[in-house]
């Protein structure tokens, strides 16, 4: 099964206009928007897999033993640098992954605090130290 969904993140009613001038404005105002409002993110974008990879890489941590347990420490930078490019990761805030005992983006939080508020950069940093070959290992099968 495949699904997309959008929404626009304007009111679409400002368009619905019989005043050339009005929709011209509305018009050039969407266009140069810096959030660029008009562009259909489901179709027209690219995003990496994000928060449901989150899981993925958590559970990981855990079970290869990488991380001992929910509240073990691990890094929290404010931005990383993927591997291989100068793109640099940061959390949606833009800020540090910070449970109050990381201001500066530089320390650790628990890793059930980086999942919980959702840390982008904390669980990047865990992907490159797992590594690809261990998050794409099967789990052994407990049957």
């Amino acid at each position: 099964m495949l699904a997309l969904a959008s929404y626009p993140t304007f009111d679409p009613n400002q368009l619905a206009t019989f005043d050339g001038t009005q929709l011209n404005k509305v018009d050039k105002a969407l266009i140069a928007d810096p959030n660029h409002p008009l562009i259909n993110n489901a179709i027209s974008t690219t995003f990496p897999p994000g928060s449901t990879f989150k899981i993925v890489t958590g559970s990981t941590a855990l079970s290869s033993g990488k991380v001992a347990d929910a509240n073990t420490p691990v890094f929290a930078p404010t931005k990383l640098t993927l591997p291989d490019t100068t793109n640099k990761l940061i959390n949606d805030s833009g800020e540090a992954c910070n449970n109050g005992s990381n201001p500066s983006g530089n320390g650790k939080v628990p890793l059930i605090y980086a999942f919980t508020v959702s840390c982008n950069t904390v669980f990047g940093a865990l992907g490159e130290q797992l590594g690809g070959a261990t998050l794409r290992r099967r789990p052994a099968s407990s049957a």
